[in-house]
């Protein structure tokens, strides 16, 4: 875990962000989207298969807002070994000295080595993390952060894989 946190302290730590925190309003020219494609190096494994060594991953975060104060966060990632995720959830967007930020947490549907069989004990995850943008252009961004991906639970089931990743973020 980043900065020596619990899983539980990390969560606590994004979840409070999210609730109570002032967050960006959706800019007043309509709603867009962010759309992020980019490349993760895996920094921890706890699972039980074989260690992904990289992940493909692609983000959407449209500016409308969920709930009135909350920004949906979309994933989806797959990695050298097989794995595959599908997430959605819920996040709140900061801008820090012209970065965006977006901590986000939410659910997560996940299947390690997809060629070795369905394993239906680990279908149920969660993805929690933080993303980072840096203005490139007028349309594209950096784009860097880093998630985690578990149920929660220190059991053969949980993924328990910390992702930092790196790419471009675009703006349509």
């Amino acid at each position: 875990m980043p900065l020596g946190l619990s899983y539980a302290e990390l969560i606590g730590a994004l979840g409070a962000t999210i609730l109570f925190a002032p967050g960006d309003l959706p800019p007043p020219d309509g709603a867009r989207m962010d759309v992020a494609v980019t490349l993760g190096s895996v920094t921890q494994y706890g699972g039980t298969g074989t260690e992904p060594d990289a992940f493909v991953i692609l983000t959407a975060r449209p500016d409308d807002l969920a709930f009135e104060r909350f920004r949906m966060v979309y994933g989806f990632g797959a990695s050298d070994q097989g794995d595959l995720f599908l997430s959605a959830g819920l996040g709140k967007t900061f801008t820090l000295s012209g970065a965006t930020v977006t901590p986000f947490v939410g659910p997560a549907l996940y299947q390690s080595d997809i060629g070795g069989g369905f394993d239906g004990g680990e279908l149920v995850q969660f993805r929690s993390g933080v993303d980072l943008t840096l203005p490139l252009t007028e349309g594209a961004d950096l784009s860097l952060g880093w998630f985690h991906l578990s149920n929660m639970r220190d059991n053969a089931d949980s993924a328990d894989t910390d992702v930092a990743h790196l790419g471009l973020n675009f703006r349509f």
